[in-house]
Parts: C-alpha cells; sequence; structure tokens
C-alpha cells in the first residue's frame, strides 16, 4: 500500500510538475543610457509571482515564468552609502559623521506594479526602460 501511495505521488508530479514555464532573460536600463546596476525585479500576474536579482550590467533571469501578462516593481535598487572616512575639526579633533541614507537610483513609483507603467507579456521582449530618482 506504501509504495502505492509513493507511485500515485510520483505521477501526480511527473504530469504536474513538468510545466516549468519559460526562463526569461531580459535587461532594466536607464532611459538615457546606462544599465540599473543592482535592484530586485519582481513580476506578478495570472501566471503568478516571481522575482530576480538584478545584476551590475542591469541583466534578470527570471525562471519558470508562465506564458501571460505581468506587472513589473523594482525594489531594492540603492546607491551605497558614501565612505564616511575620518572627519577632524579645525582644532584636530575627531567629530563623528552623521549617518548617509543610502538614496534610490529610480523613481519611487517603480516600486508599485500598480503604478510602475512597466509590463511584461510573455513571451515578448524582456528590456525595461527606467526613469532615474530626480
Amino acid at each position: 500500500m506504501k509504495h502505492l501511495l509513493v507511485l500515485l505521488l510520483a505521477t501526480v508530479c511527473m504530469a504536474g510538475c513538468g510545466k516549468g514555464g519559460s526562463t526569461i532573460d531580459g535587461t532594466v536600463s536607464f532611459t538615457d543610457g546606462g544599465p540599473l546596476t543592482k535592484g530586485v525585479i519582481s513580476i506578478t500576474g495570472n501566471g503568478g509571482g516571481y522575482q530576480a536579482q538584478i545584476g551590475a550590467d542591469g541583466k534578470f533571469t527570471l525562471t519558470g515564468v508562465v506564458e501571460g501578462d505581468y506587472s513589473v516593481a523594482i525594489t531594492g535598487a540603492m546607491d551605497s552609502a558614501p565612505d564616511l572616512g575620518m572627519n577632524y575639526d579645525d582644532k584636530g579633533q575627531y567629530v563623528a559623521p552623521k549617518a548617509a541614507e543610502p538614496k534610490s537610483l529610480i523613481k519611487a513609483d517603480y516600486s508599485d506594479p500598480s503604478k510602475s507603467g512597466l509590463t511584461l507579456k510573455v513571451p515578448g521582449d524582456y528590456n525595461l526602460k527606467v526613469d532615474k530618482a530626480g
């Protein structure tokens, strides 16, 4: 009986688990040129939700994506905190630097798929353009 259950589960998985979807290779770049060098791209639609890291070259890869239309969000596209180094006043006394908050590289609307204006259609073109933060 135990072997029959294992066989049944394996058969169900082979029938349903084999539909892995497409692998999407795309890029995110600025409208005025150059790649977006960091962040996370997330897509959501009737086919589900998927996300991938954006590389230093602006490229991303989403795997297992089912055909359909998707809304896109991009998060985590922040500049690095500056190197604050050693600070001294005019008397040579050390002064602790103020903590600097990282700033977004892109407009805030891109973090919300309902406001980003970005979409993907699978299959289709996967090269996205974004505006720099103002």
